[in-house]
């Protein structure tokens, strides 16, 4: 699959994949078009994972199905721009990834508690992006904290997704992490809070 990456004004840490849905009637599914990725147009070493966090979503929105619940969205892209920071070996860039990361979940949290004209998507998409947010952060978690069994386990349970044999929310199921266990202070300060 070639896809055309276009530049654009937007900061470095933004992205976006543009894609077309088609709802054939007479075939029972709908079939994804990726159209292309948008990246910010500044170079920086920011730009590796925001590209990958756009390519992740060409792998688990292409499968429809792979997750079930539209706040679990965002998660496996999140996590994986973590899992690229970490993998360059460079501890402040994994910092700096993390942080502006969190200050997104912060403003998405303010907008929906003080903007009173946010509109009912701009509420849903905040909404979503906080809760994958820091499911990811839990995975991510569970990742750095994990012997190499489960930091496997981990990637095996992620190429599941993308190979459409498991969903999302049932690997969430499987290593405990729900929304409610995301929320715990402690598992938000062993990373989030420096």
């Amino acid at each position: 699959m070639d896809l055309t990456i276009q530049y654009t004004n937007c900061d470095a840490f933004s992205g976006e994949l543009c894609k077309l849905l088609i709802n054939d009637n007479n075939v029972s599914k709908i079939n994804i078009i990726l159209l292309y990725i948008k990246l910010g147009k500044s170079y920086s070493q920011i730009l590796v994972p925001a590209y990958i966090h756009e390519i992740t979503h060409t792998q688990v929105d292409t499968i429809i199905g792979s997750v079930e619940n539209y706040h679990n969205a965002e998660l496996l892209p999140i996590f994986m721009e973590k899992l690229v920071a970490l993998q360059t070996k460079n501890k402040e860039f994994l910092n700096d990834i993390e942080r502006l990361r969190f200050a997104h979940t912060l403003k998405g949290m303010a907008s929906l508690m003080i903007d009173r004209n946010i509109s009912e998507e701009e509420a849903l998409e905040n909404s979503m992006y906080i809760v994958s947010s820091l499911q990811a952060q839990n995975l991510f978690n569970k990742y750095l904290e994990g012997n190499d069994d489960i930091k496997h386990e981990i990637i095996r349970n992620i190429q599941n997704v993308f190979d459409g044999n498991k969903t999302l929310e049932n690997i969430l199921k499987e290593m405990n992490i729900s929304f409610e266990n995301s929320l715990d202070k402690k598992m938000i300060g062993k990373r989030l809070i420096k």
